[in-house]
């Protein structure tokens, strides 16, 4: 037998215990061998510094992009600090490795962040207008500064729905479509109780796509609901399956919902709500991704035996949970402590998912950041950690509650970002990042490196 040949059989038969590394910290990353890297801004207020997004550029390099309090307000700012490879603050960017965006972009609240084709960061996110009014809006950041939209000349762009009441529209993501353009979806406010699902779609350029819906807008609300969210979204074709969740009237039960939009025009084509195995819920999606020659994954929280547990759905043609996946009934729960919220899912290069969400811990008294795996056919995988299939992250701050974690992956390592708490009963909160190990062993194949494998 060949050395490689034994070393094959011998990662594959040691694979249950290996695995217990796979979600270990990766102690060649952050600050101090720790895996983890917590970055205060602290620009005032309650200095309550809330993560959005994480982002790997193509040179490993990563940002995480948020909003943080300003000094003698509780208004927010765009705000976004850049990482060394190894998770190292890059002080040459911005002041000491932070940008906060000046007083011109508003009082905003970001949702999520990409990449454009030119590598300026765009961030969705909901602006306050007046102590009554959001909109929808997304802006434009260049390095540490500011970037104009070609069709706007303006850094940033709002959106109003403005379908009446209090005017409170409220964007939860942001998604760049294959082509460039930019898909906002979140609430509106339609006055006397109701609160509609809405996505606005802009071309690359910031203009309103007026080719979708209403001049770029769609609201829609399915009978029976007082309110509808929607969290994220995937492309499947022509048709744009966004998920969130409904609130029912009367009862205000909360269920999964899909809502089916076809592209092209903007028509909805088809809606579905679900409360994943109870008759009330609650239950809700908070991201989504296609699959090629798959279809859709939808994860979020689902309840059982009186607790929210983490969801994994395969969402069939018709938005509903499809029943040859997982256990067959479509759906796969990750279980552990009071609650699992999965917030983000992406999927490794061996077909396997990784997730990310909130961990709340049992009895409630503290919550972490987690990361957790489910396996290609469904079902949460265990290899990742053993009895667990997830791995909850101590940033080992004084504060108890961590939460808002999302997700990317760099070289195939799962960074995971979060907003920190710092003190107990505080609103202070700080960016914080971790990188854990995987080594993807369990794909029976060997890479060209290390962390490749």
């Amino acid at each position: 037998m060949s050395v490689r040949s034994f070393l094959a059989c011998a990662a594959l038969g040691l694979s249950a215990v290996a695995g217990a590394a796979d979600s270990e910290l990766d102690t060649s990353f952050g600050i101090f061998s720790t895996g983890r890297n917590v970055i205060p801004i602290n620009g005032g207020g309650s200095n309550s510094d809330y993560v959005a997004e994480v982002l790997v550029a193509p040179d490993n390099s990563i940002y995480l992009v948020g909003s943080s309090n300003v000094q003698g307000t509780n208004d927010f700012r765009l705000t976004v600090v850049h990482l060394l490879p190894n998770g190292v603050l890059d002080t040459d960017f911005g002041t000491n490795g932070r940008y906060v965006a000046p007083q011109g972009t508003g009082n905003t609240l970001a949702n999520s962040a990409t990449f454009d084709s030119q590598g300026d960061i765009l961030i969705g996110g909901t602006r306050r207008i007046t102590s009554s009014d959001t909109d929808f809006t997304v802006c434009k950041i260049r390095g540490a500064g500011l970037a104009v939209f070609s069709g706007t000349n303006t850094a940033c762009v709002i959106v109003p729905i403005n379908l009446g009441g209090t005017l409170q529209d409220t964007a939860y993501r942001m998604k760049r479509l294959p082509d460039g353009r930019l898909l906002l979806m979140g609430t509106a406010d339609a006055g006397a109780g109701p609160d509609h699902a809405a996505l606005a779609l802009l071309k690359a350029d910031g203009t309103l796509d007026t080719s979708f819906g209403n001049g770029g807008k769609v609201h829609t609300l399915r009978d029976g609901l007082i309110r509808a969210e929607l969290h994220g979204a995937a492309l499947t074709g022509d048709i744009l399956f966004a998920v969130g969740e409904g609130v029912t009237n009367p009862g205000g039960h909360r269920g999964a919902l899909v809502v089916k939009v076809r592209l092209s025009d903007g028509a909805v084509v088809g809606d579905s709500l679900n409360f994943l195995g109870t008759d009330t819920g609650p239950a809700y999606y908070r991201d989504a991704i296609e699959v090629p020659g798959f279809g859709l994954i939808a994860v979020g929280t689902a309840t059982s035996t009186g607790k929210r547990r983490g969801v994994a759905a395969s969402l069939s043609g018709a938005g509903e949970p499809y029943g040859n996946w997982a256990s067959g009934d479509g759906y796969s729960l990750m279980l552990g402590g009071d609650a699992i919220d999965l917030k983000r899912i992406t999927q490794q290069s061996d077909g396997k998912f990784l997730v990310s969400g909130t961990f709340l811990a049992s009895g409630g008294a503290s919550s972490q950041l987690m990361v957790g795996r489910y396996n290609a056919g469904g079902g949460v995988d265990y290899t990742f950690n053993l009895l667990q299939g997830y791995r909850a992250i101590d940033f080992q701050m004084p504060g108890a509650f961590d939460g808002g974690a999302v997700l990317a992956v760099q070289n195939g390592r799962p960074i995971v970002a979060g907003s920190i708490s710092v003190q107990s009963n505080t609103a202070d909160f700080d960016f914080g990042v971790a990188r854990l190990q995987n080594d993807l062993v369990f794909s029976n194949a060997f890479g060209p490196a290390p962390n490749l494998d």
